[in-house]
């Protein structure tokens, strides 16, 4: 038997292959359909990267549902994840475009950024989702109807972004070529093998996770913002690999789209599953510092266009603040 910290590592690194599997084909899928970069990172790749985490969270779900309590791996998994794709993952790409590291950096169009309409749109959704989850949680109980709300609420706004790109009518256009419905059908067969990758190895994470904080006598919350950290890790690789490529849209959209989604998707379905309770620590602490940092990157972003050094370099000293005071004070 391996111990279960190996075995909580070998799930996270499952969890990062298997989500770059259905990443990969879902942006193949998106790329034939010619939809523009910001809405693709937005929708497809956003949705895709946050499987980690909503498998995690289901997992954590059917615990709770077999009497194994697993609440602050799901809520921590969440907050980790949020806190990591709004600032530590979107300051290191900030600084990496500022400073031009590596030759496609150098083109002007690399810098971490997003135009006024697109940034007021999902402004208010990460404000928004932020906020359902709060008022969802105030009571220290994720009810099963909650869960169910967020999940609705994430899909009105996925409906709303694919509508202003018709992608109905696209879809129906492109079946026509006998071609794309090839290479559509290969791409669905590796997102399945993605998925089946994902739940095996979340069910991994959480199991070896509950197990830690118990051994450990550390709050399940903590592990669970571990782990958030853990399954960001297919944002970092997407966001990393838009920038190298010349396509910063994607990468923002990215961040942008997965922090939209983590309090409603993963949380939401997990939920449906079986409740979750929130610490008081998360209502107090995390959820508020989340919405700062939420507020500190829309300000940056409205001021200047995109993140020049300064504000890359802070972003990411607000996410190791959270973490030392997290771990040492709260």
């Amino acid at each position: 038997m391996l111990p279960s910290s190996v075995l909580l590592i070998l799930g996270l690194f499952g969890l990062w292959l298997g989500s770059s599997v259905l990443v990969d084909s879902a942006r193949d899928i998106a790329r034939s359909l010619h939809i523009s970069e910001l809405i693709i990172g937005l929708t497809i790749i956003s949705i895709g990267s946050t499987v980690p985490e909503t498998a995690t969270n289901i997992m954590a779900g059917l615990s709770n549902l077999h009497g194994v309590e697993a609440s602050g791996i799901a809520v921590g998994n969440v907050l980790g994840s949020m806190m990591a794709n709004i600032t530590l993952i979107l300051g290191i790409c900030g600084l990496s475009a500022a400073m031009h590291i590596g030759k496609p950096l150098k083109r002007v169009s690399s810098k971490i950024g997003m135009d006024k309409v697109s940034l007021k749109r999902e402004g208010l959704a990460l404000i928004g989702a932020i906020t359902a989850f709060f008022l969802v949680s105030f009571d220290g109980y994720i009810s099963r109807i909650e869960s169910l709300f967020l999940v609705l609420l994430y899909l009105a706004y996925l409906g709303y972004l694919l509508k202003t790109e018709n992608i109905k009518k696209r879809f129906a256009l492109q079946l026509r070529d006998k071609t794309f419905e090839r290479h559509f059908l290969f791409d669905l067969f590796l997102i399945l093998i993605g998925l089946v990758l994902i739940v095996h190895a979340s069910n991994i994470v959480v199991t070896n996770g509950v197990f830690l904080a118990s051994s450990w006598g550390i709050e399940e919350t903590i592990i669970g913002l571990f782990i958030g950290l853990g399954t960001s890790l297919p944002e970092l690789t997407i966001a990393f690999m838009g920038l190298l490529k010349n396509s910063a849209k994607l990468s923002i959209g990215n961040l942008m789209g997965a922090t939209i989604a983590d309090p409603l998707i993963p949380l939401g379905f997990g939920g449906i599953i079986a409740g979750f309770s929130v610490a008081r620590t998360s209502l107090l602490f995390d959820i508020p510092v989340v919405f700062f940092s939420i507020l500190l990157v829309l300000t940056f972003l409205r001021s200047s266009g995109n993140l020049n050094k300064k504000e890359s370099v802070t972003l990411i000293l607000v996410y190791f603040l959270f973490m030392y005071f997290r771990l040492t004070v709260v």
